[in-house]
């Protein structure tokens, strides 16, 4: 795989790491191999807003039906969007595409942040995409 498909979304990862605070990570398999944060209430504004400034669009289970086909993809092969949940993604006709999954747990305290990559219009594997996410979350 080429490098330069992932210097974008790259950049993106970095910064979410480096301001997120205190936010730690894991690795998930659910719904698909992604990086995981469980984010208490102290830190979900703080987080919410960097989510807000990094990524080109946000869809909740009203809005995603207008979400550019590859998002649609993306948030089908993770079960949907149920209420409350919410799907931030960069740019669908990039290269590679980066996912956040914002799903509150119910409790009013607790929210996971998952963060994956899917190929957009490069052609790479998802064990390449998978490996680099891991590389830049140290998980």
């Amino acid at each position: 795989m080429d490098a330069s498909v992932l210097e974008g979304v790259e950049a993106v990862c970095r910064k979410i790491r480096a301001d997120g605070g205190a936010l730690k990570w894991s690795w998930d398999t659910w719904p698909a191999g992604m990086v995981l944060s469980k984010i208490d209430i102290t830190a979900r504004r703080q987080a919410e807003a960097l989510l807000r400034e990094v990524f080109a669009g946000s869809w909740d289970n009203k809005k995603i039906a207008g979400a550019p086909s590859t998002v649609q993809e993306i948030v089908e092969s993770c079960g949907g969007v149920g209420e409350g949940q919410t799907v931030y993604a960069s740019n669908p006709d990039a290269p590679v595409v980066l996912v956040a999954l914002w799903w509150p747990w119910g409790n009013a305290v607790t929210v996971s942040l998952r963060l994956g990559l899917a190929p957009g219009a490069a052609a790479c594997s998802q064990d390449e995409l998978d490996a680099a996410i891991r590389g830049w979350f140290e998980v």
